[in-house]
C-alpha cells in the first residue's frame, strides 16, 4: 500500500508500507542506532549553543547554515539506504542528516 501525503503545498511524502520488511527494518534500526554522532551547534543572539540533538551529515554541504556540521563521506549504511530509496524516488538524493533528539540516548 501507498499513501501519499502532502506535507506544504506542492511538497509531499510517500509512505510505502513494507518498503522494509520487519527483519530489514529492525537490523536497519539497530545499524542507525549505533552510529556515532556529535551534538548540533546553533547560533542564537548571536552566541552559539551547544544543543542535546546529536546529529551527523552526509552528502552534499549543508551550507545555509553558518555553523552547520560539514557532511561525512557516505557510509555503506547510509549509502544502502540512499540507494534503496533512489530505487523508488529516482536519483535525487544529495543528502542525508541522521539525528536524534532527547528521546534516543
Amino acid at each position: 500500500m501507498k499513501i501519499k501525503i502532502e506535507v506544504a503545498p506542492g511538497y509531499s511524502v510517500e509512505y510505502i508500507e513494507s518498503f522494509y520488511s520487519s527483519d530489514e527494518a529492525d537490523a536497519l534500526l539497530r545499524a542507525l542506532l549505533a552510529v556515532e554522532m556529535t551534538p548540533e551547534v546553533i547560533r542564537m543572539y548571536g552566541r552559539d549553543t551547544v544543543t542535546k540533538r546529536r546529529s551527523e551529515q552526509y552528502g552534499a554541504d549543508y551550507n545555509y547554515n553558518p555553523t552547520a556540521k560539514k557532511p561525512r563521506e557516505w557510509t555503506p549504511l547510509m549509502l544502502s539506504i540512499r540507494e534503496r530509496m533512489e530505487s523508488v524516488a529516482g536519483p535525487t538524493i544529495h543528502r542525508v542528516s541522521d539525528g536524534r533528539g532527547r528521546a534516543l540516548k
